[in-house]
Order: C-alpha cells, then structure tokens, then sequence
C-alpha cells in the first residue's frame, strides 16, 4: 500500500493490487494470505463481487486472482495418482467424475458477462453527461468559473453544464449535480438556466438551481427569477416568479412545492454546509454521496423517506452521515473504507 503497510483485508488488497499491479512481491503476499485462511478467500470473492456490482475497475490480472485459483497456487502440490486401468479401478467412483470447476466454467463466463453489462448500464448515464458537459467537477470539488459574459458560475461536486453562448442569448442547461449563478445584467439577452425542463429566466441575480433523480430544485439568494416548467408550456398551470429565500422543487411528476428560507442559507454548500429544512433523509444522502469517496447506501426505503431538519458540515460526510442516523434512530455500517450502510438495526 501507498503508506507502506500491509492489507489487512480484502478491501485493503484490493485496492493495494490496484496500485501496483505488476509487484510480483505483493502478489505473491495476496496469494499467502488468501490460503492462510477460508475467510480470507470467502471475503476476497465477496469483494471482487461487490467491486463489479458497484461497476468500478476492476484491477489488471484479475483474471488470477480468483479465490479458488489463488488458494490452489499456494498450496503443496499432491503426490500424482496412480495411472493406468488398475489404477482407476481402484478409485471411489466420485473421484472418476469430471472436475466440478470445469462445469461451472459456462457459469462463470455468463456471470462476467453480466457484470459487464451491468457495468455498461450503470455507467452510460454518466458517459453522456461527460459527452455532453462543457463544464464538471469531481467528487468533493467545487469548482468556480467565470463565463464570457462576465457571470459567475459555481458547481457542486458531482455536478455538469452544457454552456450555449451566441449574440442572442445566453444559455445554461444543468446536466446533474447543482450550480449557484451570479448573473451579469443584460437587458437585451436573458440567462436561462434550464434542468429537466423547467426552465429559469433573469436578467442579473443570484440563485441556484438543482437536480436529483426526484426534482429539480430553484432556489433565490438575491433579486428575482421567472420560473417556467413543462405544465406551464402545457397551459395547465402558471409560472413562477420567485424573491429572495423561495424555494421552488419541481418534481419528475410534476408536482411542485414552495417553501421559505433564509437567503444565506440558499447553496449553503458554498460555505460548507448541508441545510435541510423538512427534506428526505434520502435525497441529503445524495448529496453527502457527491462528498465521499466511495459509496452511501440507504438499506431501509422508509428510512430514506423520513423527514430531516438540520444543519451539517460537508467537509466531513461520515460524521454529518451518523448525525442523521442518530436523529432517526438508525446506525451507519462501514462495511469497507469505500462503502457506508445506513440501516436500522
């Protein structure tokens, strides 16, 4: 490992062997410590499984390191059995069988299949979006930009923008994650920002503007919006023009809910903080998921529906996770450096 000292656990060899995949030596110490012990090789397999399912990378030479194959290659090679038709006469009717591990060889070829496929489902999304962005930030990165008209954007980790700029207008369209705007006035060309079809019109303001798998949200820190959706065009409802501290969500459904909050609190990510206001323990497991390395995992969908109300530092997900935990009663599992379970019990 980078700091010198050595896996401990599946998770620590795995990413070890990720590293470094050509150390002979520390591939030759994977294959020790998988014989040493059958936990170590049922743990390494739940691992490997875990790692595709979750679509990362697997490491190189990962087609040697199979628990069974890596367990066969460290152990002591047997005496070679006896040959011949006297020989086989005298073997147990089991041992004249074809090795098991050669049936399931189809088995285990159709299961890789399916992991790949899985991976390809997973990841596509994310491949369009990184096709499609002029602009995006990694995991725990918040980036500024200043656009050429002389506005200010801000995206939260996790988040992308396709940029359309020309002589009659200016355009943003949200892609994922969230973005904070400072607009320069234009009289003549109007900022839209559009997410998910709801679209935002100003002429010079502060706001913000999100995305989850449920809503897009709207939100004014300072001057005013018009906000138009997909049942406004429809004629079968009105937009919305909002003030500072108005928060409109509008949801994949349609339905659409206003609330009020302070105005320093809008994108309070900026500071550093998650403030939530009567919102899905769910939805704020989203966003810390855009600060962690790694992957949260809410294992009770009620849980994930109950209500939360707080203030809670991003700078520190695992810590601003078990908050909510204990506010709901649940606990929070470290099932590997890289995977949080929140749970009930």
């Amino acid at each position: 490992m980078s700091d010198g000292r050595t896996p401990r656990s599946a998770s620590e060899w795995l990413i070890a062997l990720r590293d470094a995949p050509d150390d002979q030596g520390l591939r030759q110490d994977h294959r020790r410590w998988l014989a040493a012990d059958e936990g170590h090789r049922n743990d390494w397999g739940e691992t490997l499984r875990t790692w595709q399912l979750m679509a990362m990378t697997l490491p190189a030479h990962i087609e040697d390191w199979g628990a069974s194959a890596e367990a066969r290659d460290t152990r002591p090679e047997k005496t070679p059995p006896p040959v011949g038709r006297a020989a086989a006469q005298r073997r147990r009717p089991e041992e004249l069988r074809p090795p098991r591990r050669r049936l399931r060889r189809p088995a285990l070829i159709l299961g890789g299949l399916a992991a790949s496929l899985l991976s390809v489902v997973l990841l596509l999304p994310d491949a369009l979006v990184t096709l499609r962005a002029d602009q995006r930030s990694g995991t725990g990165e918040v980036r500024s930009i200043e656009l050429e008209d002389g506005s200010r954007l801000q995206l939260a980790p996790e988040s992308a923008v396709a940029l359309t700029f020309d002589l009659s207008e200016r355009r943003v369209e949200l892609l994922r994650g969230e973005a904070f705007f400072e607009v320069a006035p234009e009289t003549d060309r109007p900022f839209r920002v559009e997410a998910a079809g709801t679209e935002t019109v100003v002429l010079g303001t502060r706001f913000t503007v999100g995305l989850s798998e449920r809503s897009a949200m709207i939100g004014v820190e300072e001057g005013a919006v018009q906000v138009t959706t997909p049942a406004d065009r429809e004629g079968t409802a009105a937009g919305y023009s909002l003030s500072p501290g108005d928060v409109l969500e509008v949801a994949a459904n349609g339905d659409r809910t206003t609330r009020q909050v302070a105005p320093s609190l809008v994108a309070a990510w900026r500071d550093g903080l998650l403030a939530a206001q009567h919102r899905p323990l769910g939805e704020l497991v989203a966003v810390l998921d855009r600060y962690f390395d790694g992957i949260i995992i809410v294992a009770d969908p009620q849980l994930a529906q109950a209500p939360m109300t707080g203030l809670y530092k991003l700078s520190d997900p695992e810590a601003a996770l078990r908050a909510m935990a204990d506010a709901q009663g649940a606990r929070v599992r470290k099932a590997s450096p890289w995977v949080l379970v929140l749970s009930r019990h």
